[in-house]
């Protein structure tokens, strides 16, 4: 129990009757900090990351994925429940968490089976995806037999290009679809590739 992190003083409860259930609640929260901590980038992932060539938004939406700082309707419900209900917004029928938002959602994840079919090797999952976003490794990523693209870059890029798309839903009514967003995501690498590679052609 020690290397989970549970202390035995929090063990100790007056009513018998709820022993188990309150070590069960212990055993699980501290499981879950230890998973977590495990899916976390590495120092070298962090220096990889620094070294991309990433607009201000592309960073800014990684690092809220990252740390789970991105405003979902579940936590602004918490600050202001007349205003905000805590269901999603496309699909109504889960609470908008961090995950929902990103990967969850059908809306969203009918997105990134759109990117792999596009830009990635076939038969990668989008769960693969979304553990190379949360630990910055990418190295089990592999893109398409024609993509000229890095999947470090599809993958960062793809996900800020979602972000700008829900809020253009959620602020301006400007429909979700993922075919929408796949190629905005194209237009964005070509616009990244051909900055990156500007020398080459002068």
């Amino acid at each position: 129990m020690s290397s989970l992190g549970v202390s035995s003083s929090l063990l100790q409860i007056d009513e018998p009757k709820h022993q188990t259930k309150h070590f069960r609640q212990l055993l699980v929260v501290a499981s879950s900090r230890h998973i977590s901590s495990l899916l976390v980038p590495s120092a070298a992932a962090w220096s990889r990351f620094w070294t991309l060539s990433l607009t201000l938004v592309q960073r800014n939406v990684t690092y809220r994925w990252l740390h789970g700082k991105a405003n979902t309707r579940a936590l602004m419900s918490l600050y202001d429940p007349l205003v905000y209900q805590p269901a999603c917004i496309l699909c109504l029928s889960c609470d908008e968490t961090v995950e929902h938002l990103f990967f969850e959602c059908p809306s969203k994840f009918a997105f990134w089976t759109a990117l792999i079919q596009e830009f990635l090797w076939p038969g990668t999952a989008v769960s693969e995806i979304r553990s190379a976003l949360t630990t910055l490794n990418f190295g089990k990523l592999v893109a398409g037999p024609s993509c000229p693209y890095e999947p470090a870059l599809i993958s960062i890029i793809a996900i800020s290009e979602l972000w700008k798309a829900h809020w253009r839903f959620a602020i301006q009514g400007q429909r979700f679809h993922p075919a929408n967003v796949v190629a905005c995501t194209s237009t964005a690498l070509q616009k990244r590739f051909a900055e990156d590679h500007l020398s080459e052609l002068e």
